[in-house]
């Protein structure tokens, strides 16, 4: 897997002002296995070099001040958008009028992070940062490289004599953090809070209710998706249909019997990316259920009949949602015989679809908890579920073989979704990624 490397030499602070500013004034150079984000072109020489000049501390300081969130907070439709997200994410929000790169910092709450960076001038600095790249890596390597070039700062300071910053403060808070209080904090920071500034005590109460409640990996995957102003009221509401599910006397043997058979196929290809083994668990279950060449799942109800599942035991495994809901695309909890119950979010006929495909994938999955959750944010897990459901309603090698010619137009796009039983976004998303054809631009 790809690390992030950051080297930095010790510099003459010229006319700098401020303390801590003069003690860690630096050449400064990133590079992920040998692609160089710092690789500038300097307006005024017009020379090119792989490393920027700038004091140290804010950089630092920046990762400190928002370490909880850098390390848990998976990014959404909603948050992604948002200029505090922007400011928790990107290297930039540190610069202070300095030259960083526009380096964005993602979590995928598997233990791996993206890394985003991009070309952009900087005219006010006279340089101007050159290429860009996407790169996933290691979270461990990243955490360990970040906290170690934190302490490096705060021993640049001490050997400056200067013991009393805000950096150091901060970071001393982070390393004293016991256990318990390291899941509060990482529970407010996937929330995208600072844990040590929360001035609602109902957002900390609720932090601790759901920790105590959830499985962990249930936990997390909520937190991604859930706005922290109604965080207590979206937590009942997870947690009352888990308690909804646990109650019903609801039995479909042929889905426990098929989790069981499915059993250890995801983690055999646990090497790949989350699309990856969502294609391939998708083109597994296909096999296994005899499915062939069908086209299409037009409907909620060939879906339970895919599965072999009577009318009406489906028809009760499977709850609509709305209003309140919206936080959550659907949702499987486990009933008292272990069986699943499934609540997906009102839509159209293919938006629910796809999405009870997402839960059905998660359930045939999960192992570490009895319920999941569906959700927009861009997590590992979500990636995954997403990747599965178009896999499993149209293939891409069923879609290669209704595709002539070197282009695709919108048209022949929507004719392909009717026929497929799916929306126009699974299509193009299928052909995107898989790489099957150009899309026309002309409309």
């Amino acid at each position: 897997m790809n690390k992030l490397s950051i080297d930095y030499e010790w510099e003459d602070p010229g006319g700098a002002r401020g303390p801590e500013l003069r003690a860690t004034w630096a050449r400064l150079r990133m590079a992920v296995d040998g692609n160089v984000i710092t690789r500038v072109e300097d307006h005024a020489s017009h020379g090119l070099r792989d490393g920027v000049y700038l004091p140290l501390y804010p950089v630092a300081e920046w990762m400190a001040m928002n370490w909880w969130s850098l390390l848990g907070e998976v990014a959404s439709p909603g948050r992604e958008n948002s200029k505090g997200y922007w400011r928790r994410h990107n290297l930039a929000a540190a610069s202070e009028g300095f030259a960083l790169p526009r380096l964005l910092i993602r979590p995928g709450g598997e233990g791996t992070f993206s890394l985003d960076w991009r070309s952009v001038q900087l005219p006010d600095q006279r340089v101007s940062f050159l290429g860009g790249g996407q790169a996933v890596v290691d979270g461990a390597e990243l955490i360990a490289t970040l906290g170690g070039f934190i302490r490096a700062v705060i021993g640049r300071l001490e050997e400056e004599g200067i013991r009393d910053s805000l950096l150091a403060e901060e970071w001393a808070a982070i390393e004293a953090t016991d256990p318990e209080e390291r899941d509060f904090c990482m529970a407010a920071g996937r929330l995208g809070l600072d844990p040590y500034d929360i001035q609602d005590e109902t957002i900390t109460d609720a932090i601790i209710r759901i920790s105590e409640t959830l499985p962990a990996s249930l936990a997390n995957e909520f937190y991604a998706a859930a706005d922290p102003r109604l965080i207590s009221e979206q937590g009942g509401i997870l947690l009352g249909f888990l308690s909804e599910a646990g109650e019903l006397d609801l039995d479909i043997s042929t889905f426990r019997n098929l989790k069981d058979e499915m059993a250890g196929r995801l983690s055999s290809v646990s090497s790949q990316t989350p699309w990856r083994q969502g294609y391939d668990f998708a083109r597994q279950l296909r096999r296994l259920l005899n499915w062939g060449e069908a086209p299409f799942v037009p409907s909620i109800e060939s879906l339970g009949t895919l599965f072999r599942i009577p009318p009406g035991l489906w028809s009760r495994s499977v709850a609509l949602k709305n209003g309140a809901w919206d936080f959550l695309s659907g949702a499987v909890g486990a009933t008292r015989h272990g069986a699943p119950y499934f609540a997906i979010q009102k839509r159209r006929e293919p938006g629910k679809v796809f999405t009870l495909c997402r839960a059905i994938f998660e359930y045939l999955t999960t192992t570490d908890a009895p319920a999941a959750i569906v959700t927009q944010t861009y997590s590992d897990r979500q990636k995954r579920n997403r990747a599965f459901a178009a896999e499993f309603i149209a293939p891409a090698e069923q879609l290669r073989g209704c595709i002539r010619g070197d282009t695709i137009a919108e048209e022949d796009i929507q004719e392909l979704a009717e026929a497929f039983g799916t929306s126009e976004f699974v299509i193009r998303h299928q052909i995107r990624n898989h790489g099957i054809i150009n899309i026309s631009e002309w409309f």
